[in-house]
């Protein structure tokens, strides 16, 4: 996993948790010594894995390629219609959007 992935995970869990900005310098202490444990959990989950990480972004930039314009909801349906229909053996490419993207305004 990459660190800039590791580090929007870190930032979620923290706010997930409600942290806030902290106010005083022990506030800040804590909040880094908790940031780093939760980073150290997510590298070692992560040890010896790789994953490709595909947005809502990508689809809605694939399909600005071919003039289509999708909400941020139509690229999260085309989204999860790739992962659900994910097929090992050929795996997520700009290819395999595209056929998603066509078949979802189908």
């Amino acid at each position: 996993m990459n660190k800039a992935t590791i580090e929007e995970m870190v930032e979620s869990i923290m706010t997930s948790f409600g942290y806030e900005p902290p106010i005083n310098e022990q506030e800040r202490l804590v909040q880094d010594y908790e940031r780093e444990r939760i980073r150290e959990g997510i590298e070692r989950c992560w040890k010896n894995k790789i994953s490709t990480i595909w947005t809502i972004d990508d689809i809605i930039s694939m399909a600005k390629e071919e003039d289509i314009n999708l909400t941020k909801e139509q690229g999260a349906d085309i989204l999860e219609s790739l992962h659900h229909n994910f097929d090992a053996s050929i795996g997520i490419n700009w290819s395999v959007i595209d056929i998603a993207i066509q078949a979802y305004l189908d």
